[in-house]
């Protein structure tokens, strides 16, 4: 391309010598396109390719590619070297054309690649673990299980409804686990847990509803205590308490007086007494009480020791002579 060629005639005779030449320059030489390279993973596809070669000459270069659902991104008029992606339709061919010019000519370059088949099936759903809930009075307990995530990253959601809830059961965890709370008389609880990944969600829940509110338990009835003083012996007794069906109830006993302290047990469980000396002319109070869940009662009894005797002193006899029946004798007079 781009050469000069001569032709020359020389003619001879005896006349002498002629000669004629002529000369011819060829064209220049036309462009070559740059050959494209497509590839495709699943419907993905990829083109890339390199400069043209425009010998030197000024021209253009356009890329082009042919395929039903191609969203035309690698549609380019740059003479530099290129990439493109795009997202097709499974099981199509795309191919993509390279066209160069010059004023010398034109070339043209392509390459076709064909996407998967079928598209990929879909990623499983996951499954949340079903909660099992279950109440003793008002107490609510909640367990569940780990979540299935199919293989995939995903999370879990643990929530529950309910008045009075105190939110302790609320994890992101998704783990198995369990918890615990105190709810309200009566009330519906529902755990609801939720599962979520690239293939979807899932959910599941269960409720309970508390039991009734139980009636107040009976009050307790203590005994009537008794009391009596003899002299200044004071005896106190008591009877057995009535806890009303109360577990855990206790009976105390005070007494109050000069010199009581001490003299009877604090507490009891059942009937008893005691016996102590007091002192003369003083009340003595003895106070029963009795306290359980149910409530507190009280009773007393009050007794006041004898007054303080009186001692009288004992006056020795007169002694009163006897009387003679004969006449008194004269004195004897002293010489």
């Amino acid at each position: 391309y781009s050469s000069t060629y001569t032709m020359t005639i020389v003619v001879t005779s005896a006349g002498g010598t002629d000669s004629q030449s002529a000369s011819a320059t060829t064209g220049a030489e036309p462009p070559s396109a740059p050959k494209p390279s497509g590839s495709a993973v699943g419907r993905d596809v990829t083109f890339t390719w390199g400069a043209p070669d425009f010998k030197g000459l000024s021209g253009t270069m356009v890329v082009s590619v042919t395929g039903a659902d191609y969203n035309g991104n690698c549609e380019s008029t740059s003479s530099a070297a290129g990439s493109c992606t795009f997202q097709g339709s499974y099981g199509t061919q795309y191919t993509m054309s390279i066209t160069v010019r010059t004023l010398a000519g034109s070339d043209r370059e392509r390459d076709s690649v064909t996407t998967g088949g079928a598209p990929p099936p879909p990623p499983a759903a996951p499954s949340a673990p079903k909660p099992n809930g279950s109440v003793s009075g008002r107490e609510v307990t909640f367990t569940w299980g780990a979540a299935d995530f199919k293989g995939l990253p995903g999370s879990m959601d643990v929530s529950v409804t309910g008045a009075g809830y105190d939110g302790r059961c609320e994890t992101t965890s998704s783990t198995a686990g369990s918890c615990d709370f105190r709810g309200n008389y009566g009330t519906r609880y529902t755990m609801t847990i939720t599962v979520q990944t690239a293939g979807g969600s899932d959910s599941e829940r269960d409720s309970v509803t508390t039991g009734d509110e139980p009636p107040p338990p009976t009050p307790p009835v203590a005994p009537q205590p008794t009391a009596t003083a003899v002299g200044k012996t004071v005896t106190f007794g008591w009877g057995d308490p009535d806890f009303a069906g109360q577990s855990g109830g206790v009976m105390t006993i005070t007494v109050l007086g000069d010199g009581s302290a001490g003299q009877c047990p604090p507490t009891d469980t059942d009937s008893g007494g005691c016996s102590f000396t007091g002192a003369y002319d003083t009340t003595y109070t003895i106070t029963v009480t009795v306290t359980t869940l149910g409530g507190t009662d009280t009773k007393n009894e009050t007794v006041k020791t004898d007054p303080e005797p009186v001692v009288v002193p004992t006056t020795p006899p007169v002694v009163t002579p006897p009387v003679s029946s004969d006449p008194p004798t004269s004195p004897v007079p002293i010489p």
